[in-house]
């Protein structure tokens, strides 16, 4: 944890930001350059507590969450020390959140003295986000023990707020790839369909938030299972071009592929 005094020296000096992270994070430096990697490998179980925390279970550290879902950030951190976490001060919990790779947190207030998750909440909170048209197409990360259901189903939200999508392939696969019991299986959604159908959709960070998925709005599929599926999954570079199944070509509005033509090889 940092010491009153180290917090002191860096805000009544003008210093680089290189210098500043050393007096903060002597530990993580080594050779003159801060180690991001080991810094993430020993915070990553708080992160998750504060996932849990902050997402579903306020109380489990004697605090609360306002309407949108804001805890006070000394709240956080008595309660982050009191599970066991003593290392973790101020500028340890700015540091966790401006490294997350993932966008779950946010500060708010003039002097971030408030923090919550950016989404993945199972308790009921108003984000206050405003409804935005999403791109043509949008993905989702499963494994496929979850296939027969979500072909029946759709995709829904279970217990949380909303349906995680991604406009990003290689986010989906990751999201599926942590998984247990099977391969990670991509559903393509057509989501501005979605959209023209009068189904809202919000932006949290980055991460694309819908109510539900009918299976109607799904227009394709792959698994990363070589057995399964042995072509190269499909990518919508640009949520138009499609590549893919030895082919490759243009989505226009109505989800028709035009312009087709074979791959090399």
């Amino acid at each position: 944890m940092i010491l009153k005094a180290e917090t002191e020296i860096v805000s009544s000096q003008k210093l680089t930001n290189a210098q500043e992270q050393l007096i903060l994070f002597p530990s993580y430096f080594k050779d003159g350059v801060f180690d991001g990697e080991k810094f993430d490998r020993d915070t990553k179980e708080v992160a998750q507590y504060m996932c849990l925390v902050l997402r579903h279970k306020p109380s489990i550290i004697g605090a609360k969450v306002d309407e949108h879902g804001w805890m006070n950030t000394k709240d956080l951190l008595v309660g982050l020390r009191d599970k066991g976490f003593k290392f973790i001060g101020k500028a340890e919990l700015k540091k966790i959140v401006e490294r997350d790779t993932k966008t779950r947190f946010s500060f708010g207030g003039e002097e971030e003295e408030i923090i919550r998750a950016n989404y993945g909440h199972s308790i009921p909170i108003d984000l206050e986000y405003e409804p935005v048209e999403p791109p043509l197409v949008l993905y989702h990360g499963s494994c496929s023990k979850y296939h027969e259901d979500i072909q029946k189903l759709g995709l829904l939200q279970k217990d949380r707020n909303y349906v995680h999508l991604t406009d990003d392939i290689t986010t989906a696969i990751d999201v599926g790839d942590r998984h247990r019991g099977g391969f990670t299986d991509i559903y393509y959604i057509k989501a501005k369909e979605m959209f023209r159908d009068g189904l809202q959709f919000y932006v949290a960070n980055g991460v694309w938030l819908t109510k539900s998925v009918p299976t109607k709005y799904f227009f394709d599929y792959a698994v990363t299972d070589p057995s399964r599926y042995t072509n190269k999954v499909p990518r919508y570079i640009g949520n138009k071009k499609y590549i893919g199944n030895n082919f490759e070509g243009i989505l226009d509005e109505d989800y028709n592929l035009i312009t087709n033509k074979k791959e090399n090889g």
